[in-house]
């Protein structure tokens, strides 16, 4: 097997499980998978930290936030804003969106996702 093939074969290994895994995601997998490293409150947050020295305090951590429009939520995940880059629907559904922006105002600010 040359190289290339290789490399192929190892890509379709990797895209495999999630190919496989049920769809629409709960809200609480979506987060995990795609806001949590990013979001999560903690120093250790890029995005929280950012948001922190970019916006007012309290604006800093997304859970729990009722001031966020869903319209605003959903565009900015669809087309990114500052460092972030935009998700397209096949990484997170309208469907999966919408659950994850009502369950994102239900949670406790800080809570870990589960």
């Amino acid at each position: 097997m040359n190289a290339r093939a290789l490399l192929m074969f190892a890509a379709a290994l990797a895209v495999a499980p999630a190919l496989a895994e049920e769809r629409p995601r709960p809200p609480e997998k979506t987060y995990g998978l795609f806001c949590a490293g990013c979001h999560d409150a903690g120093n250790q947050a890029p995005g929280t930290n950012l948001l922190r020295l970019k916006r007012e305090p309290g604006q800093a951590v997304l859970k729990g936030r009722q001031d966020l429009p869903a319209a605003y939520v959903r565009e900015v995940v669809r087309k990114g804003f500052i460092e972030m880059a935009p998700f397209r629907h096949s990484e997170i559904t309208d469907q999966e969106l919408d659950a994850l922006i009502e369950w994102m105002r239900n949670q406790e600010p800080g809570t870990p996702p589960g």
